[in-house]
């Protein structure tokens, strides 16, 4: 069984790499007016939790190819999102791309990032996946080697 995506955006048009929907603050859908600065601030994780692109790319990719192996997305869809993640992390890693405080957290700024360059093939990313399995890349280990990184990165040395 194949996941069918549609490929239009909500506007009707085309959804493509070139020109993909953007993914908006997650909590716009609930609200007329847009978040308020203060609340945004408030919001936000991505100034702690940015350290930890490689683990939510790692957990991200090791869902896909789950997908992929029981058939739940096609194989060439599933190697452009490997692909393309592991050309995230390259291109995080050598400062080419804007994490936004607006997309909240590491996570959705991945996934912005993702469906930017692949359009809703990127999508599939996430199907069957809780949020308790968005997490648990970060903590393998009980979550003692993810507080670390945080620490060091608040400068905080316990």
């Amino acid at each position: 069984m194949m996941l069918d995506i549609p490929e239009d955006n909500e506007e009707g048009e085309q959804d493509t790499p070139d020109k993909p929907k953007e993914l908006k603050q997650l909590w716009t859908g609930c609200f007329q007016q847009s978040m308020n600065e203060f609340l945004q601030q408030f919001n936000e994780s991505i100034s702690v939790d940015e350290v930890l692109y490689r683990e939510d790319i790692a957990g991200s990719i090791a869902h896909v190819t789950m997908l992929g192996e029981r058939n739940i997305i096609d194989e060439q869809d599933k190697e452009l999102i490997v692909k393309t993640l592991k050309d995230i992390e390259y291109d995080i890693e050598h400062g080419k791309v804007e994490l936004k405080v607006e997309l909240e957290d590491i996570h959705m700024n991945i996934e912005s990032e993702l469906i930017r360059r692949i359009g809703n093939v990127g999508r599939k990313l996430h199907t069957g996946k809780t949020l308790k399995a968005l997490l648990l890349p970060w903590n393998p280990d009980g979550g003692s080697r993810v507080l670390k990184k945080v620490r060091r990165r608040r400068g905080i040395n316990i």
